[in-house]
């Protein structure tokens, strides 16, 4: 047992007991800090300035706070791999992680040899002794340039700028012998006393001011002076210079490009922590000769834009103009407020260590002129509230109405513009007339065209119930022995009346359903061949735009020629976790058309065949025919026998028309047996059926005829059953060279002759991550594709979809051949930008109201960006310790009920071997830093964070692991007694919500958890819109819980480095530093790889099955060279090429050439050789291919993604000969 008694002091502060100390960690005296556990260098690596010279200490030489003469009880305020109390919940959740990264050792050892980043490996030899400020000045009416350390940030009003001086004490312990617990009786031991000298550091506040004469900074070409110190603050022993460089500027004769230093001077005779100036912040300012700030920082210089989009974004963002440029940190300023927005000037200028940005909240919920919002009732434009035609199109028109007498304001403004910016005001607003037109020519469309007002009416009625059904909360089915199936809530009848906040259009959702309906309708109007692209930020309802038309051309289909049962929609994505998410929501809507098909009023009208949707990924992550998805199924209701891993490959989880649960439930018996039960997954005539398991349910099989749900989920049945919707992953369409049988997605029968119409609308959603290798060959399969989507003529119509996206035009061009007569892609952005990024009509910054109602206040909460660089840390992984154990901390400050929002944080990282990196440290040092903050606020054990679920969102799950994985980030942080809101009271085994997510670059696009809000980016994303979409997922429902992204930068990336010291800049005009993309499907390399698929693509899909003579035809058997089918294939890719690239012709032309040669030199007996025994015209890529056939086959991607092989080395015994195998025996496992 030990006493801790009074201390007394050697040095200031005056005497304390050590109890004291710790409960408060401040002086009594002064109030200030008090480190006893570690030294200032060690708390605070951000924002110091150590003296001139300093080297970076070795990570093994870093100062060691078990040294520190401090109680064994309390931890190490700094990292403590030691000993801890282990969490067995915390080591199981890390030893699954762990074990799944072992098998992805390759992958992420190609990862590390495809980073791009450059290491500075020298920047940090030398710790931080300077920061500088550059900015542009107008020193005409300026008489001084102040530089100041305050107390207190000017913004935040927390301390700032300090020292620490060390002190001494000492601490007298009394350590008393606990009595023998062997002898009751027995009397005490007895009591020592001993003294421990131990040592401490004490903040000290530094202020200090230096002042220069403008007249100084004058003068012919570049100037140098050193600022005088004019007063000061507790800066002794600190040696701290001001040095200001002053450059003439082409802008003006009293201009001036001045950067200003503050340098750490101290000798290096004081210790380091003594030297040393932490938490620095500088502000900078010009005063006039009373001493008053000036507004007299001008725009950061920046070189005119000379291309067309960066003129348009210049214009967009000039009311956000760069003041300033830091140099080893980040700068920021204030503006002033007596400047109009077009002449903005700042008072001061910052020098910030830790930065923060809040981005404004884009809202697409409009509101007129008189504070009631733009939206449209889809159960009114259904027709179920018994409004006359003409009712609902005036309806429709006001808005259109709204958006002209808007568009005609912002013309009015342009002469107001300065004469740069007034070319990109009148082409944006060109485009929204444009849009404006097109909208009201959709109006006059369905005027006149009765079908079409039909397909509307009934497109609002199935989007109006995919949205009241797709909400309904999942149902949880109870298996008792010998009782009817039963759930914990009941079915809930279909109804047309929506709750709050449902069924109801936003303003952009309804004006692109109209801009769009008539060029999807009919192939020969005039904007068949524009690509329309929705650009609209993450979470402002793009899906449900794209959804609408999805069920306007399918409607229509059917009611102008009920049998014309095909494929109606492609609909794109580029990664397979965004594809299963959107297969729920598809799939919904499917069965809420299927739902209004069996009306007896529309039954006639809209055909025999059910509204299908198809998902078509491959067998990966869906089976490929009907015996593997029995196989998958028996291996679900057996995983331990010979059927496989146990893996659920049907997509469904859920009923996505009553949310009744399918798939596997598990039920164990009091002695722990073990019965899987399959709800939803049924056996019918060799068919696997995806049903409802509540036999109320529309779609259970008992209501549906032995169909189930309107979904199919193997290649097999999508070829036979030509689904109204497919689903699939752009680079599924190698598959087109490998399987004859796709073309049944395109309409076409055995012999190659078209059976059915073929797609008429083609979705791509986030079209920005079509590029690099994945655009190019996308790009390169593009004309085939188009081809077979064509008929009489009438080209597909292509809608797009994105959040971040720049020369947009030259995309589409390049991708999908669709050029105006002027040569640009054609292409159409919706909404169209107006004259500020703040105001696009259909898309504003979210205000408060005013006193009348209208939302003309200040800004709504918006997502909040903060950049952390350690450039006092030897490694990057320290500064990642602190700042997630900071995080993890934070929301025990608040009360129980709020902490839900921030409770779960998402670290995203750019690479998998930095997420393995970060394993280890939540094994141990992220865990021992929490205790170290226990100790600090002397929290007790129940009030401390601690980590118990980790869980990973990666591209190493399987695709029955990412929906767990959803759901598990969707379980809300509840502490004991609180209900959850979301459950309406029913009861549920309460499960600790997820405390870290380590995710990578899958969530990018399609992951929506609204009960995120928190998060970290380790570094720089190598492209502006990753960070965009990465940094979207949290903080989506920005009004009530706002979002929090860290972005952790290291010092020693010259990227990290740029967006660091640019940190406002970056940010406050993020969508405008969005890189261009790539697409270049017609370059050498691109052709060299992919000419062949295409090739074999266009021959397979519309050559025979059969000849004549029943053999086996062309789109099976090669040997014969379709001369005919490899000339119009020829013709398409010319046309294609003289439009795109027409320098690339001669290359195609040799190529081309070549491959005909091939293909008659070679005489193929069969296009793949499935016995390993001969050799066919293609050959997978990164197949083993015998040596003497590999000049005799074509080596063909069958993934667009995928264009190179992986391979992993393996350790064998196979060459150990008799010398060695002895010692071989020893060294080889």
């Amino acid at each position: 047992m030990t006493e801790e008694t009074g201390i007394l002091s050697l040095q200031s502060p005056p005497p304390l007991s050590y109890a004291e100390i710790r409960r408060t960690w401040k002086s009594q005296e002064s109030g200030d800090e008090i480190l006893l556990r570690d030294p200032p260098s060690r708390r605070y690596s951000a924002g110091a300035l150590y003296p001139a010279g300093t080297s970076m200490p070795p990570v093994a030489s870093e100062p060691n706070p078990e040294q520190q003469p401090v109680p064994e009880s309390s931890a190490d305020d700094e990292i403590d791999s030691g000993e801890l109390t282990e969490n067995p919940e915390l080591k199981a959740e890390l030893d699954r992680l762990t074990e799944r990264e072992g098998r992805f050792a390759a992958e992420i050892a190609a990862d590390e040899a495809d980073s791009s980043s450059i290491s500075l490996t020298h920047t940090n030899d030398r710790l931080p002794s300077a920061v500088a400020l550059s900015f542009l000045a107008n020193l005409e009416q300026a008489v001084f340039l102040v530089v100041n350390l305050p107390g207190k940030h000017p913004l935040l009003q927390v301390p700032v700028n300090a020292r620490y001086e060390r002190f001494t004490y000492t601490r007298l312990i009394r350590t008393k012998k606990p009595r023998n617990s062997a002898e009751p009786d027995a009397p005490a031991g007895r009591q020592t006393e001993r003294i421990i000298t131990a040592g401490g550091h004490i903040r000290r506040p530094v202020q200090a001011t230096w002042r220069a004469s403008v007249a100084q900074l004058m003068g012919q070409g570049r100037v140098s002076v050193i600022l005088d110190l004019l007063e000061q603050s507790g800066l002794a022993p600190l040696q701290l210079q001001v040095q200001i460089i002053s450059r003439p500027a082409k802008s003006g004769d009293s201009h001036r490009l001045l950067t200003v230093s503050l340098i750490n001077r101290t000798s290096a005779d004081i210790a380091r922590d003594c030297a040393t100036l932490f938490q620095t912040h500088m502000t900078v300012e010009l005063q006039d000769a009373a001493g008053q700030p000036l507004g007299a920082i001008l725009p950061y210089p920046e070189s005119r834009p000379e291309d067309p989009e960066t003129r348009r974004n210049a214009l967009l963002y000039r009311e956000v103009p760069s003041f300033a440029s830091g140099h080893g940190c980040a700068a920021d300023w204030e503006t002033d407020s007596e400047f109009p927005a077009n002449q903005m000037r700042a008072t001061r200028a910052h020098a910030e260590f830790l930065p923060f940005v809040e981005t404004p909240s884009i809202t697409p919920d409009i509101e007129d002129e008189h504070g009631q919002p733009i939206r449209i009732s889809m159960r009114t434009m259904a027709g179920l509230d018994g409004d006359s035609p003409e009712t609902l199109i005036a309806q429709l028109q006001r808005t259109v109405e709204l958006y002209s007498a808007w568009v005609t304001r912002q013309e009015a403004r342009i002469l107001h513009l300065q004469a740069h910016h007034q070319g990109p005001a009148r082409l944006h607003l060109q485009q929204c007339r444009l849009a404006q037109s097109r909208m009201q020519g959709g109006i006059t469309y369905l005027q006149t065209d009765p079908l079409a007002w039909q397909a509307f009416q009934l497109t609002n009625n199935a989007i109006l119930l995919q949205q009241i059904r797709s909400r309904l909360p999942l149902r949880i089915a109870s298996i008792q022995p010998r009782k009817p199936l039963t759930f914990d809530q009941s079915f809930a009848a279909v109804s047309d009346q929506p709750g709050p906040d449902r069924g109801q259009w936003r303003a952009f959702q309804i004006a692109f359903l109209l801009l769009s309906v008539a060029s999807t309708a009919n192939g020969d109007h005039p904007d068949r061949e524009m690509v329309d692209l929705i650009f609209f930020p993450t979470g402002g309802g793009k899906t449900e735009a794209y959804l609408g038309l999805t069920a306007f051309s399918s409607f229509l289909r059917r009611l102008r020629e009920p049998s014309d049962a095909g494929v109606e929609v492609l609909m794109r994505y580029t990664l397979r976790l965004l594809t299963a998410q959107q297969f729920q929501r598809a799939a919904s809507l499917m069965c809420a058309m299927e739902y209004l098909r069996r009306q007896s009023k529309w039954s006639q009208k809209l055909g025999p065949q059910p509204f299908t949707v198809g998902i078509w990924l491959g067998g990966a992550v869906t089976p490929n025919s009907r015996r593997d998805a029995q196989h998958a199924l028996k291996a679900l209701k057996n995983p331990s026998g010979n059927n496989g891993d146990g893996q659920n490959p049907f997509m469904l989880r859920r009923c996505p028309w009553c949310g009744a649960e399918m798939g596997v439930k598990v039920l164990r018996s009091a002695r722990g047996a073990e019965e899987r039960h399959i709800l939803g997954y049924t056996e019918i005539n060799r068919q696997v059926i995806l049903h409802c398991s509540d036999p109320i349910c529309d779609f259970h099989l008992g209501k549906s005829r032995n169909h189930g749900l309107p979904v199919l989920v193997t290649d097999e049945e999508v070829y036979e059953t030509r689904p109204t919707l497919v689903i699939a992953t752009v680079d599924k369409f190698a598959q087109l060279a490998w399987n004859p049988e796709s073309r049944a997605l395109f309409g076409l029968g055995r012999n190659g002759q078209r059976q059915v119409s073929p797609p008429n609308l083609i979705v791509q959603d986030e079209l920005h991550l079509i590029s690099g290798p994945l655009g190019s060959m996308t790009g390169l399969l593009e004309p085939v594709i188009e081809h077979l989507c064509t008929k009489n003529g009438h080209k597909p119509k292509i809608v797009c979809s994105t959040a971040t996206i720049r020369a947009y035009r030259e995309q589409v061009r390049d991708l999908y051949g669709r050029m105006t007569p002027e040569g640009q892609g054609n292409a159409s952005l919706f909404p169209p930008p107006g004259l500020e990024a703040s105001d696009a009509f259909f898309a504003t910054y979210a205000r408060e109201r005013d006193s009348v109602g209208r939302a003309t206040g200040p800004l709504l909460p918006g997502r909040m960006y903060v950049g952390v660089t350690a450039n006092g840390f030897s490694s990057l992984q320290l500064a990642q310790i602190k700042t997630y154990g900071a995080l993890l901390n934070a929301p025990m400050e608040l009360p129980a009920e709020a902490r839900d929002p921030w409770w779960t944080l998402l670290a995203f990282f750019g690479s998998l071997q930095e997420l393995g990196t970060t394993l280890t440290l939540l094994r141990t040092y992220v865990p021992s830093y929490l205790e170290t903050i226990r100790e600090r606020y002397n929290r007790s054990y129940t009030e401390a964070r601690q980590l118990f679920r980790v869980e990973e969102l990666t591209g190493r799950l399987t695709s029955e692991e990412v929906p767990e994985a959803i759901e598990k980030l969707e379980e809300r942080y509840l502490p004991q007694g609180l209900p959850d809101p979301t459950d309406a009271g029913r009861p549920k085994v309460r499960q600790r919500a997820v405390d870290f997510c380590l995710a990578s670059s899958i969530i990018e696009v399609g992951v929506d958890i609204p009960r995120l809000s928190l998060m970290t980016i380790l570094s720089q994303p190598k492209t502006t819109a990753q960070y965009i979409q990465v940094s979207g997922r949290v903080g989506r429902e920005w009004l009530t819980r706002p979002g929090l992204v860290v972005t952790v930068y290291s010092p020693t990336r010259p990227r990290d480095r740029s967006h660091f010291e640019r940190f406002r800049t970056y940010h406050q005009q993020l969508y405008a530093q969005v890189e261009p993309t790539s697409v270049t499907p017609f370059s050498p390399q691109a052709m060299k790889r992919g000419l062949h698929l295409a090739m074999v693509a266009f021959v397979r899909q519309y050559g025979p099955m059969l000849a004549a003579d029943g053999t086996p035809g062309v789109a099976y058997y090669p040997r014969a060279v379709p001369w005919q089918l490899l000339e119009e294939f020829a013709k398409l890719m010319r046309a294609r090429i003289d439009q795109i690239d027409p320098r690339e012709r001669p290359t195609f032309e040799v190529l081309f050439e070549e491959k005909k040669r091939n293909w008659e030199n070679w005489q193929p007996e069969q296009y793949e050789d499935q016995s390993g025994e001969r050799i066919g015209l293609i050959s997978r890529a990164g197949s083993y291919v015998p040596e003497g056939f590999r000049n005799r086959t074509w080596l063909t991607p069958n993934s667009l993604r995928n264009v190179d092989a992986n391979c992993e080395g393996t350790i064998s015994s196979l060459t150990i000969t008799d010398q060695n195998a002895a010692h071989s025996s020893r060294s080889v496992p």
